[in-house]
């Protein structure tokens, strides 16, 4: 299971969790875009050259 959270001075909140039967990868890198409209999350996953792994790319969008 992978969770994204927020931590801010109120505290702290789930923002996603990922688990199967979501595909569940090893994440390299994440990144936070704030820069125009909503608060998007980049979650990256590379496949080790290994044909029993792929490349994903997940975009979360935040609703405010």
């Amino acid at each position: 299971t992978i969770y994204v959270r927020q931590s801010d001075e109120a505290g702290t909140r789930v923002l996603a969790r990922l688990q199967r039967p979501l595909t569940v990868d090893n994440f390299e890198g994440i990144a936070v875009d704030t820069s125009a409209g909503p608060t998007r999350i980049f979650l990256i996953a590379d496949d080790n050259f290994s044909k029993d792994q792929q490349t994903l790319l997940f975009v979360f969008e935040l609703k405010s």
